[in-house]
C-alpha cells in the first residue's frame, strides 16, 4: 500500500525562501540607513565626547568654565554653585555647531 506523505514542493520553498530573503533585505537597508544617519552619528558622538569632559572634570575636581572646538563643534563646560547651597555645583556642559545649533546639553548636580 503506498502512503501519501504531505509535503512542500521544490517550487513552493523557493518561493518561501525569496519572500524571506527579500523581507531581511529590506530590513537590513533600513537599519542601515538609520545607523549612517550623518545627524544621530554627529549627535551619538557629541553625546560619548561630553561625557568624557564630564568623567575627566569630575576626576580632576576642577570646575573651571571653558570652551573648546573639536572637529567643527563647540563643546562649553560652565560650573556655578547651584542656588544658595554652599556644598553644591551645577555643572553644564553643552555642544553647538558653528552656525549656533544646540546639538546636546548635559547638567548635573556634584557634592563638594
Amino acid at each position: 500500500m503506498a502512503v501519501k506523505l504531505k509535503a512542500f514542493t521544490l517550487f513552493e520553498s523557493i518561493i518561501a525562501m525569496l519572500i524571506i530573503v527579500s523581507v531581511f533585505a529590506m530590513a537590513t537597508y533600513s537599519i542601515v540607513n538609520i545607523t549612517s544617519s550623518d545627524d544621530s552619528f554627529k549627535r551619538t558622538k557629541v553625546l560619548f565626547e561630553l561625557n568624557k569632559m564630564a568623567v575627566e572634570m569630575k576626576e580632576k575636581k576642577q570646575y573651571l568654565d571653558g570652551e573648546d572646538v573639536i572637529e567643527g563643534i563647540h563643546y562649553i563646560r560652565k560650573a556655578e554653585k547651584y542656588k544658595d547651597a554652599d556644598n553644591l555645583v551645577l555643572l553644564n556642559f553643552s555642544a553647538k555647531t558653528e552656525s549656533g545649533v544646540l546639538l546636546y546639553e548635559r547638567k548635573e548636580l556634584i557634592i563638594m
